[in-house]
């Protein structure tokens, strides 16, 4: 395998890995905003942010787009939410990985925030809390 460390132009910084025997392509972001930045009054609104952003976006408005493109490619998706990060990923066949991060791009610049998954999705974050 091989390992390179990026700093883009906008700050960001970005590992790159590279494993000529697989088949399969991913990629992960992380946030600096976990639980311990929920504000008061509204626990849980970091988990809640990451169940929203995957719910559709302004290129991808579908709802169930960017899981879709993932399954119909041999891929998948999650996240999780800890106390100061956030962290996003997928993975998917090589030959879909541009795709597949267009809209995860996308996911994060100009997500749909959906107002009809609100009330279901809150339902989903306090279900996941109170387990």
């Amino acid at each position: 395998r091989g390992y390179r460390v990026l700093q883009l132009e906008n700050g960001l910084q970005a590992l790159l890995a590279s494993d000529p025997n697989t088949d399969h392509a991913a990629a992960a972001l992380s946030v600096r905003c976990g639980t311990f930045q929920d504000t008061d009054g509204r626990p849980g609104l970091a988990h809640f942010h990451e169940h929203m952003l995957f719910l559709g976006t302004e290129k991808y408005p579908r709802e169930d787009e960017y899981r879709a493109f993932l399954n119909e490619h041999g891929g998948d998706s999650n996240a999780f939410t800890m106390n100061e990060y956030t962290t996003y990923y997928f993975k998917v066949s090589d030959s879909a990985l541009d795709s597949a991060l267009d809209r995860f791009a996308d996911t994060f610049a100009r997500p749909a925030f959906t107002p009809s998954c609100v009330e279901r999705e809150m339902r989903s974050v306090d279900s996941e809390s109170s387990n």
